[in-house]
């Protein structure tokens, strides 16, 4: 029988046996985790990718379908210079707002960061763009457009706007990252960038705004908010309080010779139709002609006119004949303690010239049925004036007036309306 040995392995061996296994061991765990860690990362990458996809698609489609940038009469209610940013669209019916903000009528949203998500904030009972104070309307429900499994920073969500072929067009950047860990290699990030056009809003054509807000007495001139058209003002026009919600203050004027003149301006001369509207307090109740706005030549009837002769509110549109077309509607009662807003459109498409008053504390505002003008606006090449009249000084404005704004374009009755709530105690819109 062969002998056996039984004497095992030497030192040695046992040496380089237990290092050949340990070898095998490292790189059986380390193929392990590494397999692992890509597995990790690959599902860190999909769910970041996924959530980027959902979210960006989710504002491409709010965007694609609003009716335009949500805003009130103060301006836009986006905020794209704050930390996080905001972006505020306006939706006029339910068609396209998420489920969880509609109501009846439509409405607003704002598309913002909230504890490192982006949300959906539903505005309620805004019935049409543009009311008064509607960016400082309260948020109702929210929606959640990124998952809590992901991270996007108040530096991580951006929005910018820019114009191309007559349409706003709004770019979207975002990045999405997963939730950190201590294996920073486990981590993932999603950028992308989208562009969209707003090709549903109408641009609101304010070309001037003087908001009436300087102080002091023999103030030299009104400062345009809007456009370079500065008013500079003769006699002794004087501040006094403001007529509406967040008006600092109004022009009082009391003489005929309290004006403001503008230099004439092609953007002050319009083709299609223009809105002009305004605020004011009389002094008194007499019937004489009391000038707003005038840029109106008597001796070659043209340009357009917006003044208050016996009680009643005269749009004057002029087509080179005479007389010149106009629209007239009588203004609610003389009340000395209210303030009245009053408004004038023209539309070349239909060819209608409208008159809009109102009473703060009343009901409702009202609109004329219209005058039809069958040839179109012949502008007047001369300066505008403010509270006088340039051929006659004897048609001065006697009182208050504040938050003058002209439009070049004919706004809609809403707009018209949106214009009106700036009173503390406004009425409806019986034409919406």
């Amino acid at each position: 029988m062969n002998s056996r040995n039984s004497k095992g392995f030497t030192l040695i061996e046992a040496i380089i046996y237990i290092g050949i296994v340990s070898i095998l061991l490292v790189a059986v765990t380390d193929f392990h985790f590494s397999l692992g860690g890509t597995a990790s990362k690959l599902s860190a990458n999909i769910d970041t990718s996924r959530n980027r996809r959902m979210v960006l698609s989710g504002i491409d489609y709010l965007i694609r379908n609003a009716d335009g940038l949500l805003k009130d009469i103060k301006g836009d209610c986006s905020n794209f210079s704050g930390l996080p940013q905001k972006l505020s669209l306006y939706f006029e019916d339910d068609t396209y707002l998420p489920d969880t903000c509609v109501t009846s009528d439509g409405g607003g949203l704002n598309i913002t960061i909230s504890s490192d998500r982006v949300v959906l904030q539903c505005l309620p009972n805004i019935t049409y763009n543009g009311e008064y104070e509607a960016c400082d309307t309260s948020a109702g429900n929210s929606y959640y457009l990124s998952s809590p499994t992901v991270k996007v920073s108040n530096k991580n969500l951006s929005f910018s706007t820019s114009t191309v072929e007559g349409f706003d067009n709004i770019t979207t950047n975002l990045i999405v990252n997963s939730i950190a860990t201590e294996q920073k290699h486990l981590t993932a990030s999603s950028l992308a960038t989208s562009t969209i056009s707003l090709r549903n809003e109408q641009n609101n054509g304010l070309i001037a705004w003087w908001k009436m807000d300087e102080s002091g007495n023999s103030i030299a001139s009104l400062i345009d908010s809007i456009g370079n058209h500065t008013a500079s003002c003769s006699g002794d026009i004087n501040s006094s309080t403001g007529l509406i919600d967040g008006s600092t203050s109004s022009n009082h004027i009391t003489s005929s010779t309290d004006y403001c003149q503008v230099t004439d301006n092609d953007d002050l001369n319009f083709n299609d139709g223009f809105t002009l509207s305004a605020w004011l307090k009389r002094d008194s109740s007499s019937t004489d002609r009391k000038e707003i706005i005038n840029k109106y030549t008597t001796s070659t009837n043209s340009g357009y006119a917006m003044y208050i002769y016996n009680n009643a509110l005269i749009c004057v549109v002029c087509d080179s004949t005479d007389p010149c077309a106009s629209s007239i509607w009588s203004l609610p009662s003389w009340t000395s303690t209210k303030a009245n807003f009053i408004a004038c459109t023209y539309d070349k498409n239909i060819g209608k010239i409208f008159a809009y008053t109102y009473e703060e504390g009343d009901e409702d505002g009202e609109k004329n049925t219209g005058t039809t003008m069958d040839t179109f606006l012949v502008n007047a090449d001369k300066d505008l004036f403010i509270g006088n009249d340039s051929t006659d000084v004897a048609y001065y404005f006697d009182g208050d007036l504040d938050e003058l704004r002209i439009y070049n374009r004919a706004l809609t009755d809403n707009e018209i309306y949106a214009l009106e709530t700036q009173g503390s105690d406004y009425g409806g819109c019986p034409e919406c």
